[in-house]
């Protein structure tokens, strides 16, 4: 008699959308770091944040989110000052 245990995650990934739909965040990991740059490229602000602070993110692109968070809206809010 064999015994199946049925473990399905109660919590789901984050998702991001993609021009080939959405995607899984871990899933980004997968990506090449140029793919990645220019899918941050069009984001907002709130979607770089979490991108940058993603433990399901790799060092390298955490840092891309990151230095496109800080380079398109730490700037800007510093001019508005």
């Amino acid at each position: 008699m064999a015994i199946v245990f049925n473990l399905t995650s109660q919590t789901s990934s984050p998702t991001i959308q993609t021009t080939i739909g959405d995607v899984s965040v871990p899933h980004l990991n997968d990506w090449n770091n140029t793919s990645f740059s220019q899918l941050c490229l069009g984001k907002s602000e709130s979607e770089l944040l979490m991108l940058s602070k993603s433990g399901d993110l790799s060092a390298d692109k955490r840092a891309i989110a990151g230095h496109l968070f800080e380079q398109n809206f730490q700037e800007k809010k510093s001019a508005q000052v």
